[in-house]
């Protein structure tokens, strides 16, 4: 009878032990920035069986979990992966920073050295696009508007082999795409690059954006009349390469201070050019900086005017920036029209005819590769040998007058000139 009571007490006792307390509940959110931008739109974030997608402020709350030690991850496509351990004791605001998923940009020593590039006679037929030839600054409205395209663009330079891409901050000709001007978004601009440095090509390389940092278009003139800077247009244009600089350098491999600039005497003197390169390089010190002038220009000083440093000397411009330290190379730009499409017709003293000819003449005045020098042999015009790029000679192709193959057999002929490479035609010497 004894232990009958003992085991009715002890089940009775057993019954009446208290329940545990339900475990407290706090809330947990995820704020979420892109490395030097700011906040970071759709990136997942997961802690445990919870997940949440942030919004365009960065912020995602999670939901709720017990108090204790916990583990967020966040991720987006693109993006470096990064985790957070934090212990939670009540509302807790998990912040975290996302770096692009992309290598760091190519050497300087190596831009031009390797360069492959076509930014206007590659077809990508269906996006709109004049003639449907690929103009790569509206690499940039595709990215916005249309991702379809912008990834099927990307891919036609890839497999070509191409490593290189030309874009800037404003992208706008003739009206053959819808106007974009990033100039006071560089946050955005940032993204554009990001998301075509994440491209690789044929060859295993990143593709490489030579980024132009012209204010043309975006600004009207930078002047008050031929040779006589407008000092509030120049602080203006100044103050947004600084802006960008800041946003994109670490995504900027290279850069090219305007589009055919000089002699276009009616929209910036010679000492702004050069005031703009000297910002330039300092802002992007990681950075290949080219000179891209009008077709067939050798300089972007030839002419005496009031703001010119150089007073009209061609070859003292190259000397003033090469021990300045703010150009490394030239773009040049071939003559377009007969002399391009049917250079035979045209012979000349240098023995090289039409567009050919003028070329020669810009190898063995700058060109240091192996090549130009090799074609200069012994002549010494008094020049600083820098990079150069065999860069532009679309404007046929890109209008219908030639095509694609038509400009890979021009920029064969023009490298066994010399130049390190060709910016028109898929083609990079083997």
């Amino acid at each position: 009878m004894l232990s009958l009571l003992l085991v009715a007490a002890t089940v009775a006792c057993v019954h009446r032990a208290p329940k545990p307390a339900p475990a407290v509940l706090v809330p947990v959110a995820c704020v979420v920035e892109e490395e030097g931008v700011g906040p970071l739109e759709g990136v997942v974030c997961t802690l445990g069986t919870l997940q949440a997608t942030t919004n365009a402020d960065g912020y995602a709350l999670v939901g709720a979990v017990a108090k204790g030690p916990h583990l967020v991850q966040a991720a987006k496509p693109g993006y470096v992966v990064r985790e957070l351990g934090l212990d939670v004791q009540g509302a807790t605001d998990f912040h975290l920073t996302l770096p692009p998923a992309v290598p760091p940009i190519i050497e300087k020593a190596l831009f031009a050295r390797t360069y492959q590039g076509n930014f206007g006679t590659i077809a990508v037929p269906g996006c709109g696009l004049h003639n449907d030839l690929l103009f790569d600054p509206f690499l940039l409205p595709l990215w916005l508007y249309n991702r379809p395209c912008f990834e099927a663009a990307l891919q036609a330079h890839a497999v070509r082999g191409d490593n290189r891409v030309v874009v800037a901050p404003r992208a706008d000709y003739n009206g053959h795409m819808p106007l974009v001007d990033l100039w006071h978004d560089p946050a955005t601009f940032r993204r554009f690059l990001i998301a075509i440095r994440q491209h690789v090509n044929a060859r295993g390389e990143t593709l490489e954006p030579l980024v132009v940092l012209g204010a043309d278009g975006h600004q009207a003139t930078l002047i008050q009349s031929v040779g006589v800077p407008d000092e509030e247009a120049e602080a203006h244009w100044q103050a947004d390469l600084v802006a960008m600089g800041r946003a994109i350098e670490d995504q900027t491999a290279g850069t090219a201070i305007c589009w055919e600039c000089r002699h276009v005497q009616e929209y910036l003197t010679a000492g702004q050019f050069e005031r703009a390169g000297v910002t330039i390089a300092r802002v992007f010190p990681r950075s290949w900086h080219g000179v891209h002038l009008v077709q067939e220009s050798s300089a972007w000083s030839s002419r005496p005017e009031a703001d010119d440093p150089n007073q009209g000397s061609e070859p003292g411009s190259w000397w003033s920036c090469v021990r300045a330290g703010w150009c490394d190379g030239f773009l040049y730009q071939m003559a377009a029209g007969d002399a391009y499409l049917n250079p035979d017709a045209y012979p000349n003293y240098t023995g090289y005819p039409g567009a050919l000819g003028r070329w020669w003449e810009i190898v063995v005045r700058l060109g240091n590769d192996p090549q130009s020098l090799a074609t200069a042999g012994r002549l010494d015009y008094g020049w600083p040998k820098v990079d150069l790029i065999n860069f532009e000679h679309i404007y046929d192709g890109y209008n219908g007058r030639s095509d694609e193959a038509y400009g890979i057999a021009f920029c064969k002929r023009a490298l066994e000139l010399g130049g390190w490479g060709c910016g028109s035609g898929s083609y990079r010497r083997p």
